[in-house]
């Protein structure tokens, strides 16, 4: 479909190895890691500044749209491109519309931190804008919707990402620790080759300072229940 640039109106188990589902809930990352992210957190959007009226006060929300909107009309005619075609899906209803203008903002490079200001400001020059959607409250509601699906995937990526993290020192340490003798209460227990090797593995340094003691401490005492129950079990057969 053809359309043209709208006009703006007005302006673990009792045997066998540790699992990673059972020591990773034990030693939950700090806040900072939690903050560095590992594929999670917010992306910050480069500020906009409020629009203000004659009198130099700031505008609300709406009036700010509409300033945005006829900036984008001005700029339009300087150039003399009063008449711009474009094609993109049709809406069949106000829910597909809703979903179109979500992809609307995502291209437009709005992110999960954005402001409605800094997404109104991003997005109203592409003429899907008032087109998928013509009413303000429709606009602002898909934003809010768009910002709270976006913050729930990146809470979840980073949550995975953090998943991944534990069990992979886990892994290590089952890996580096299967051969070694019963009885062990830490690392200061191995020797020293075998601390070194595990120390320069990628998977030990990828887990925080702050996060390795108290992961390795409840690391240490599964393994020895784990051991002790075996011994239980063999005793009564």
């Amino acid at each position: 479909t053809s359309w043209t640039r709208p006009t703006v109106m007005g302006a673990p188990g009792p045997s066998g190895p540790l699992r990673p589902s059972t020591v990773s809930k034990t030693a939950p990352l700090s806040k900072s890691n939690r903050r560095r992210g590992g594929g999670g957190g917010r992306k910050r959007t480069k500020a906009v500044q409020r629009p203000r009226d004659d009198k130099g006060k700031a505008m609300k929300d709406k009036d700010a749209e509409r300033s945005f909107l006829a900036e984008v009309q001005r700029k339009a005619q300087k150039r003399n491109l009063e008449e711009d075609n474009y094609n993109f899906e049709t809406p069949v209803d106000e829910h597909h519309a809703r979903a179109l203008f979500k992809q609307l903002l995502e291209q437009s490079g709005v992110s999960n931190s954005s402001t409605w200001l800094e997404a109104m400001k991003l997005s109203c020059g592409d003429p899907r804008y008032l087109t998928l959607l013509p009413k303000y409250g429709q606009r602002k509601d898909a934003f809010l919707a768009f910002i709270a699906q976006e913050r729930k995937k990146s809470r979840e990526r980073e949550a995975e990402s953090i998943r991944a993290t534990r069990d992979n020192f886990l892994l290590l340490l089952n890996e580096r620790l299967k051969d070694e003798k019963e009885g062990l209460r830490s690392l200061k227990d191995c020797s020293d080759s075998l601390v070194s090797a595990i120390e320069k593995d990628p998977r030990f340094t990828s887990l925080p300072e702050a996060e390795r003691r108290p992961f390795l401490q409840s690391y240490f005492q599964n393994r020895d229940r784990i051991t002790r129950e075996r011994k239980r079990q063999e005793s009564k057969t």
